[in-house]
């Protein structure tokens, strides 16, 4: 669609097929996942929402991954990334690893600009608008949920990034690519060893000194999401993206959330 990058590949799941969907939810994989691995998380928001009919769309990523052989990232992450990156603030970095955050930012800008083309196929499709469209991604595919819907024309209803984060050095090129801030929920476990929890924190304080609506959800001890962790991590996040999706606001949740200290 744009620079080369094409939607080659996508699956879409309905939990009512016979009602027209009322929201498009836009699910993005990690690096070295694909449309398959993500898609099973739209029955458990499902489960979680109610009979609340909508669309779960899930892309394959545009460039291949060495992970697997049906593995894909939405950029090169793995050329130019090291976990340590992202626990350190943006203004003690070296020149290498401004550098490699730099190629990092310049493939996501390209990313988002397919995505958001795709995008608007999608809600012609199905008939739905900005305002009833969400981007929810996971790990790399939470950190292009963030650009795409930041950089998006028009407002969506809300973006949720799973254990990603914006890639730092950001707080310039999010003032000037900012066209729309719609409202923004990042979920991060503390003992994350892939992205770190900092990445959520500095995205926040980033976020909110562009004046974005934003709202982090701490998840203390969770890790990133993958091997024996992988069942409780997405059944816990299926309850908070299910609640965060529904406009329903749900003050006893988000009081209990505070004083356990699962959200701040």
């Amino acid at each position: 669609m744009t620079d080369g990058l094409t939607v080659r590949k996508w699956s879409y799941w309905r939990n009512t097929p016979a009602e027209k969907p009322q929201d498009l939810i836009l699910l993005l994989c990690g690096c070295g996942g694909n449309a398959g691995d993500i898609l099973p998380f739209a029955p458990m928001l499902a489960e979680e929402m109610k009979g609340h009919p909508f669309v779960a769309i899930a892309p394959d990523g545009f460039l291949p991954s060495v992970e697997k052989a049906d593995g894909y990232q939405w950029f090169d992450i793995e050329n130019n990334y090291h976990p340590d990156l992202f626990a350190k603030p943006a203004g003690k970095l070296t020149a290498k690893e401004r550098r490699m955050f730099g190629n990092m930012a310049e493939g996501l800008f390209k990313a988002s600009e397919t995505l958001n083309l795709f995008l608007d196929y999608c809600q012609e499709r199905f008939g739905v608008s900005d305002a009833r469209t969400s981007v929810v991604g996971w790990s790399q595919g939470g950190m292009t949920a963030l650009d795409t819907a930041l950089s998006r024309r028009k407002k969506i209803k809300k973006v949720v990034s799973i254990s990603g984060g914006l890639i730092p050095p950001f707080s310039d090129v999010l003032r000037e690519r900012k066209v729309s801030a719609p409202e923004v929920v990042l979920i991060h476990g503390t003992k994350d060893d892939v992205v770190s929890f900092k990445a959520a924190k500095q995205t926040e304080a980033l976020l909110r000194g562009a004046n974005v609506p934003v709202r982090l959800i701490r998840r203390d001890g969770m890790s990133h999401g993958r091997g024996e962790w992988a069942a409780a991590f997405w059944a816990a996040n299926a309850k908070d993206v299910a609640a965060e999706l529904l406009e329903e606001k749900n003050i006893g949740r988000i009081l209990r959330l505070r004083r356990t200290g699962n959200e701040r």
